[in-house]
C-alpha cells in the first residue's frame, strides 16, 4: 500500500507540474496548491479505501499541497469525465485504464523528461507499457 501511495504521489507531482489549470472541487478556479484526483468508486467502502490511500499520499507530500478526491460510480465515470472536460473542469490526476486511454490521451499532457526530473521522477520508474499508450 505504501508503494502504491508513492506511485500516486509521484504521478500527482509530475502531473501537477504539467497541468496549468486543473480544477479544485470542480469549481474551475485554479488552486496551484491543490491536486484533484478523479477516480471511480462504486461504494462507500471504495471511497474509504481511496481516502486511506490519499491520506498516505498526503502525509508524504505534506501540508503545502492538498490532495482532494473526486469520485463517480464506474457506470457514470466517463460521462462525468467527458462533462468535466467539456466544461474545462479537468482534474489534475485522472484514473484511467489502458483500454480507455486511446480515446482520451490527447486531452492529457505528456510526462516529459524535464517535468519528471523536476519532480524527482524518471520514466524508468514506470512500466514502459504504461507510457506507450500515450
Amino acid at each position: 500500500m505504501k508503494d502504491m501511495a508513492k506511485c500516486l504521489v509521484a504521478g500527482a507531482a509530475a502531473i501537477s507540474l504539467l497541468l496549468a489549470g486543473c480544477s479544485s472541487s470542480g469549481s474551475g478556479n485554479q488552486d496551484s496548491n491543490t491536486i484533484v484526483w478523479n477516480m471511480w468508486a462504486g461504494s462507500s467502502e471504495n471511497v474509504d479505501n481511496l481516502n486511506a490511500q490519499m491520506k498516505i499520499a498526503q502525509d508524504i507530500v505534506g501540508s503545502d499541497i492538498k490532495i482532494e478526491l473526486q469520485t463517480a460510480p464506474w457506470a457514470d465515470f466517463f460521462t462525468k469525465l467527458n462533462a468535466n472536460m467539456a466544461s474545462g473542469k479537468v482534474s489534475c490526476v485522472t484514473a484511467m485504464n489502458g483500454q480507455r486511454m486511446s480515446g482520451y490521451y490527447q486531452a492529457f499532457m505528456e510526462l516529459d523528461d524535464g517535468a519528471l526530473a523536476k519532480a524527482g521522477i524518471s520514466k524508468d520508474d514506470y512500466d514502459p507499457s504504461a507510457l506507450e499508450v500515450m
